[in-house]
């Protein structure tokens, strides 16, 4: 998944140029609020936030761009789906979605009125676009991938390679599909293209849930339920049978949330040992070439499309959950 110190350094020009097209209209937007309400949803929902160094708003606008269109006719987009990345993270903030079982709930009240607050401003703020369809698609399959998250959390060594991917797609790949896809409408893009682009953000989700659950295997604190273990758990060398005791015990002891120290080590040797890495790296290498196929094929303007391309490819190095 590496590709770099210049690709990262390029896109941090990328996404901060483009963040900063966006942010004076985010603040208008959420200026609207009262602001007891918006201070309620504490500092990860702030208009200057970092939302996965900026991908959001980028991923927009240098959409619209590599369509053919004007970065700046998609920032309305842009905002939009901001404004929904601050409703999810106020939301989780709440309740502690995705977190499994057992995680604190913050306090609700002023909080739940800043997420919804966040919510209407960002459907307002599409409501005469073509681009609206598109925003509240992601929501409801936002709102289904972390419900199935949380479901799935309960008893991870039950759970399937797909059931993980398709909760992965909605829960992490819900926005960023949609991104990708408001920026190719309001870019005047054929339906078609937007579809490819909407699915190729979906899939640049996944991407990122992989290389989330590659690096916290990697510091040897791995997830109960991540794809380096769900892969092990396919091994046919008998590692199987001793991963599924401790996800079991782990989920006794821990509510499945996480693993003790020791056993985090034996989960990370186990997982390696049976193939569960090499698997997880190959996979996400083979996702993040077909989103940039995808990118390559539906670009027409060149600058911005390699700018996206180096936007996607950064993306994956990151580690950060929006």
């Amino acid at each position: 998944m590496a590709h770099g110190n210049s690709t990262l350094t390029d896109s941090s020009h990328v996404t901060e140029a483009y963040r900063a097209m966006v942010r004076p209209a985010l603040r208008e937007v959420v200026g609207r609020l009262h602001p007891d309400v918006v201070r309620a949803a504490g500092g990860c929902a702030h208009p200057d936030a970092e939302d996965e160094h900026g991908l959001c708003p980028a991923l927009v606008l240098l959409s619209a761009a590599a369509v053919g269109g004007r970065a700046r006719d998609a920032v309305p987009g842009a905002v939009a789906v901001e404004l929904a990345r601050l409703f999810a993270r106020t939301h989780r903030g709440i309740t502690g979605a995705g977190r499994g079982p057992g995680v604190p709930v913050r306090g609700v009240g002023p909080a739940v009125l800043a997420g919804d607050g966040f919510l209407a401003l960002a459907l307002h703020t599409l409501a005469e676009s073509t681009a609206l369809s598109l925003l509240s698609s992601a929501l409801v399959d936002l709102v289904h991938g972390e419900a199935s998250a949380a479901a799935l959390h309960g008893r991870p060594e039950t759970v399937t390679v797909d059931a993980y991917t398709a909760a992965s797609a909605r829960a992490r790949g819900a926005l960023l599909g949609c991104a990708a896809g408001i920026g190719a409408r309001l870019g005047g893009a054929p339906p078609d293209v937007v579809c490819r682009l909407t699915t190729a953000g979906r899939e640049l989700g996944v991407v990122l849930h992989l290389a989330d659950d590659l690096a916290a295997l990697g510091t040897g604190r791995p997830r109960p339920l991540s794809y380096p273990v769900l892969y092990a758990l396919e091994a046919a060398d008998g590692t199987a049978g001793e991963l599924t005791d401790l996800l079991a015990r782990a989920r006794t002891e821990h509510g499945a949330a996480r693993f003790d120290e020791a056993t985090g080590r034996r989960v990370a040797d186990l997982a390696t040992r049976a193939g569960g890495v090499a698997r997880t790296r190959e996979t996400a290498r083979r996702q993040l070439d077909a989103v940039l196929r995808t990118v390559d094929a539906v670009s027409v303007a060149p600058q911005p499309a390699r700018r996206l391309t180096t936007l996607v490819r950064s993306a994956a190095e990151r580690t950060h959950r929006p």
